[in-house]
């Protein structure tokens, strides 16, 4: 529950801060394109101005050319004009996109008037010099008039100068504050990322450390499983040497007692005494094996053995048990496969043991074969395939991905009328796996079960020798 809760505050956090991010990176983008937008105005501010500058510059130009015309008469001091005028003209149109302030638009809409009142003056003069060479007092006094317009041009220029230098003057404010702002967030956002990142450093450091402690307390925890298997194994090994003598002796005695002449009822007890002893062998060893496999003390050795000998030494072993319960007992070896393998004779007949034997327990009657073949083989290495079948009781569908896993057996009602420990299965199952092989099995209630194992077995170097030679041959 507590590590529910750190994981749902850790993910809050993680979500929290990740909107902290983007609110203040909404924020500083913003003020940095006001930002932009302040220095675009300003640029057009600026170029309002020297707009306003140059429609001045202008207008008093033509006017004194025209003055000078006027007063000289002289007809050469109007050249150029017309460019002039066109200037005053581009200015104009240029001043008339100005929208965003209604005071500039009136004051603009005013100049506009006079500066085209202005134009039609200087173009009347013009035009009355080209044609007459001449003043007239018409072009005398229109001068003195002119000369009223162009004082209300200037004055209404200069009011329109001051409107934009407010503007102006508020842009540069709003751009002042919006730099101030776009720094502080700024600088939040580094104080933030370092913090986090900070933070997130310390997480690391320190969940590494505490893996390195894990790890560290799980190689001492490590060590004591070790020790304590081992001092398991040593036991288990010392208390099933020491069964065991005792009940070797009682066998022995009880193989001797056989021997001589016995009434009926004496020689029951006898027999029931080997039995149970001879089951309780087995359990000893079962368990002993147990233990080496969960130790890892169990040991796969590889020598030479002859497959045919050892699976006919089995088959001798059980042909008394067999013939008790009227079973017969076979087994087939596929000529392909050769005679001397390399491999653990030992844990292979130990395995047959137990299949074989389970397969005489669980059967009442039929038979119970051992088929060996040749699976594969891949340069001197066979896949060589066991299988054990029986006309048993067999096994139900479901309880047969239980039937290798420790202590288990098919039903509750087997082990009360058949006896044993559920361990051979498994041993046998760990015995194959030990072997690089693997194992599976088919059965079906009331016709039997079949037991096939896979275990690669490398061919004996006499032996690959003796086929290459055969197959030259």
């Amino acid at each position: 529950m507590i590590k529910k809760n750190i994981v749902f505050y850790i993910l809050s956090a993680f979500i929290a801060g990740i909107l902290l991010l983007i609110y203040i990176e909404y924020n500083f983008t913003k003020n940095i394109y006001l930002l932009i937008n302040g220095n675009e105005k300003l640029l057009g501010e600026f170029k309002v101005n020297n707009e306003l500058k140059e429609l001045n510059r202008d207008v008093v130009s033509v006017e004194s050319k025209i003055r000078s015309a006027v007063t000289t008469k002289d007809s050469s001091q109007v050249e150029g004009l017309e460019v002039q005028i066109l200037e005053i003209e581009a200015d104009l149109n240029q001043l008339q996109k100005i929208s965003d302030d209604d005071s500039s638009i009136k004051y603009i809409d005013e100049l506009d008037r006079l500066v085209h009142e202005k134009l039609m003056f200087s173009n009347q003069v013009i035009g009355t010099l080209h044609k007459t060479g001449k003043v007239t007092p018409e072009n005398i006094l229109a001068t003195q008039k002119d000369k009223r317009v162009t004082d209300s041009i200037i004055l209404v220029t200069q009011k329109i100068d001051s409107i934009r230098k407010k503007i102006l003057s508020y842009t540069t404010l709003s751009m002042d504050a919006g730099g101030k702002k776009a720094l502080k967030l700024s600088i939040v956002l580094t104080v933030l990322v370092l913090t986090s990142s900070a933070l997130l450093f310390w997480y690391i450091i320190n969940t590494i450390q505490k893996q390195i402690r894990l790890i560290k307390q799980l190689n001492i925890s490590e060590k004591k499983v070790r020790q304590a298997a081992q001092v398991k194994e040593n036991f288990i090994a010392n208390m099933s040497h020491e069964i065991r003598t005792p009940m070797n002796a009682i066998l022995g005695f009880t193989n001797l007692l056989q021997r001589k002449t016995l009434d009926k009822e004496s020689k029951e007890y006898v027999q029931t005494i080997q039995k149970s002893c001879e089951n309780l062998l087995i359990i000893i060893n079962e368990i002993l094996d147990l233990s080496k496999i969960e130790a890892g003390m169990m040991r796969i050795e590889s020598a030479p053995f002859s497959m045919r000998s050892l699976v006919h030494s089995v088959e001798v072993m059980f042909k008394s048990k067999a013939d008790d319960k009227q079973l017969q007992l076979t087994s087939a070896i596929d000529e392909s496969l050769p005679d001397t393998l390399e491999g653990d004779a030992t844990r292979l007949t130990q395995i047959l043991v137990n299949l074989v034997g389970n397969a005489i327990k669980f059967t009442q009657k039929g038979s119970i074969s051992i088929h060996i073949t040749n699976e594969s083989q891949t340069g001197n290495v066979i896949e060589t395939s066991i299988t054990v079948n029986d006309t048993g009781i067999g096994i139900e569908q479901e309880k047969l991905r239980h039937i290798f896993e420790r202590f288990q057996q098919a039903e509750d009602s087997v082990t009360r009328k058949y006896g044993g420990t559920g361990l051979g299965l498994s041993i046998v199952n760990d015995l194959v796996l030990l072997q690089n092989g693997s194992i599976k099995v088919q059965s079906e209630p009331g016709k039997g079960s079949s037991f096939q194992l896979v275990i690669p077995y490398e061919i004996s170097t006499e032996q690959f020798s003796e086929n290459n030679v055969c197959r030259k041959g």
